[in-house]
């Protein structure tokens, strides 16, 4: 966990403000790489992606803020310091897809190519962005002391802030619990999402199936590594299933039907 990179006066680069600009950086790349291989005019590309961004960034901020709005009821200019962590990816996916759904409509592109050219950057994107919540040390696990990873006491993750008050950590102990580093297992897995869906665009597949398979990919993970998450309240939660478990067995659900729509048409196309 660093959270700052680095001071110079009264400028601060945080971490996790860096490897998301990072993320989106390497994203646009790689999706500007893959449309020049399919013909479609980099700069629409680019355009596309400045509208996702934003509406990606406005998203997953709205999100966090709705879920934690706790912690800037007494200091609302906080909702406005995203460099310093707090977006929810699934707040990201849905301003995301609805700003880049604007702009694919608009200029008559076709949204699902455009969509299966858009999922590997995502993925890789993701792989790029957990890291900068391990770094800044949000998005952490449960307890766990056998293969937990401990951040410094002086950065407590906002949660440990109830235990210290309530007295289950020592104020005297230079690190705080061991914790699931679920942020560096996501980054992992979200790599490996990103091989299988690079490898399945080379394959040439019906335009939708790369899309549909990363929401079905990525929806599995999400909805299993929730469950090793930890979270501060029970408002994020109904019963054991947190609302990003919820929005993953609908996106996976989604990922499905299309999946059965796009080879049911292309069976009919075929006969």
């Amino acid at each position: 966990m660093h959270r700052i990179i680095f001071t110079i006066g009264p400028f601060s680069l945080y971490s996790y403000g860096l490897l998301m600009a990072i993320a989106f950086i390497t994203a646009l790349y790689i999706t500007t790489r893959i449309a020049i291989n399919n013909k479609i005019d980099k700069d629409r590309v680019i355009d596309m992606a400045t509208w996702i961004i934003l509406g990606a960034i406005l998203g997953a901020r709205l999100w966090f803020v709705i879920e934690n709005f706790h912690f800037f009821r007494n200091d609302l200019m906080g909702i406005l310091r995203i460099w310093e962590g707090g977006m929810v990816f699934y707040g990201g996916f849905i301003g995301g897809f609805i700003s880049g759904i604007y702009y694919i409509k608009r200029n008559k592109l076709n949204v699902f190519l455009m969509a299966d050219i858009i999922a590997p950057g995502l993925a890789m994107g993701i792989a790029i962005g957990r890291i900068g919540c391990f770094l800044n040390g949000c998005c952490y696990g449960k307890i766990c002391s056998s293969f937990g990873i401990q951040f410094p006491a002086k950065d407590y993750p906002p949660a440990y802030y109830q235990q210290l008050r309530d007295g289950l950590i020592d104020r005297t102990a230079t690190h705080s619990l061991p914790v699931i580093p679920t942020q560096n297992i996501a980054s992992i897995i979200a790599l490996v999402i990103f091989g299988v869906l690079l490898y399945l665009l080379r394959r040439k597949l019906r335009n939708g199936i790369v899309f549909a398979i990363f929401l079905i990919l990525y929806g599995m993970d999400r909805f299993a590594i929730d469950f090793l998450r930890y979270y501060s309240s029970d408002a994020m939660k109904i019963g054991i299933i947190s609302y990003s478990q919820i929005t993953s067995l609908i996106m996976v659900i989604i990922g499905i039907v299309c999946s059965f729509l796009i080879y049911r048409k292309n069976k009919q196309e075929s006969s």
